[in-house]
């Protein structure tokens, strides 16, 4: 956890770009609660080799908290508020909770280092104001997202996970599927892949940054039930096939399927226009996002 924080706070302080800031600082804080989603899905995995820090750096203090036998004795709060769970409640030994204080300090560090040693923007400060194909902030257009998939639609706040429920990862709405795949909303990039084909991230070829997140809490599953038909960095067409998904196996492994399709650069556009409606089918109109 920590070391997905260290990395974010070394883009924070590396990075020049104004949007970056804006969607970085937000994950950092809710980071050190608890709350990676953001710091995932918003600033580390668009930006693959520094997932892959943050994942070494967690993987290293996951083998020092087994080489020191730190144990957590009780379910409690995330981020900072997990350490008062090392506490032995026979004796109140704090030696545990001291100890996993150290190792996430150390694995913090881990991931800030190497990130802040790493970490340079895409393009140069200098660069000219006027977008263009190398500038990491695209010329925007109004544009109609189609939707990924077919079934209910459920509106965002109703949405069982107040990461995407709060709207901290962008506007937009969600689909109960019925049919198990997504397919591309719009002529796009393939941007972020997870490993585990749970969730895709595309940029359209207006500018709109999506994140399509089949179910809650399904990157437990760890791939299982999830079939990708791309990879990071495809250009697809609208209608293509991104993944297929086992509905049955994710209800019963008691995971919900409510499927989020968020514009993560919501704060770019005037207006992010979801439909209303009970029921919607694959290549239906989805969201407006106006400039």
């Amino acid at each position: 956890m920590l070391t997905k924080i260290g990395v974010v706070l070394a883009i924070i302080l590396r990075t020049k770009a104004l949007k970056l800031k804006g969607i970085a600082i937000p994950a950092f804080l809710s980071g050190i609660f608890g709350v990676t989603k953001p710091a995932i899905y918003g600033v580390t995995l668009p930006r693959k080799k520094f997932f892959i820090i943050s994942c070494i750096g967690g993987a290293i203090g996951g083998a020092l908290f087994g080489l020191l036998g730190i144990k957590s004795y009780m379910f409690g709060g995330l981020g900072i508020f997990q350490f008062p769970c090392f506490i032995a409640p026979s004796t109140n030994d704090l030696s545990g909770m001291y100890n996993g204080m150290i190792v996430a300090a150390a694995s913090f560090a881990i991931g800030f280092g190497i990130a802040f040693s790493l970490y340079k923007d895409s393009a140069p400060a200098s660069a000219p104001s006027t977008p263009d194909e190398n500038s990491e902030e695209p010329a925007l257009q109004n544009e109609t997202l189609k939707s990924p998939l077919t079934g209910n639609l459920v509106k965002l706040p109703d949405v069982p996970d107040p990461v995407f429920a709060s709207g901290m990862m962008g506007q937009g709405v969600a689909v109960e599927p019925t049919v198990g795949k997504i397919f591309a909303p719009a002529d796009a990039e393939v941007t972020t892949l997870f490993p585990t084909g749970h969730a895709i991230g595309l940029k359209t070829a207006g500018g709109a940054e999506i994140l399509i997140h089949v179910g809650m809490d399904t990157v437990q599953m760890k791939g299982d039930g999830f079939k990708a038909h791309v990879e990071q960095g495809d250009k697809v067409k609208a209608g293509q096939l991104l993944i297929e998904f086992d509905i049955a196996k994710i209800k019963a492994a008691g995971y919900p399927i409510i499927t989020p399709v968020l514009v993560t650069n919501s704060a770019s556009y005037k207006e992010i226009l979801p439909v209303e409606g009970v029921s919607i089918k694959n290549g239906d109109k989805l969201i407006d996002v106006k400039i």
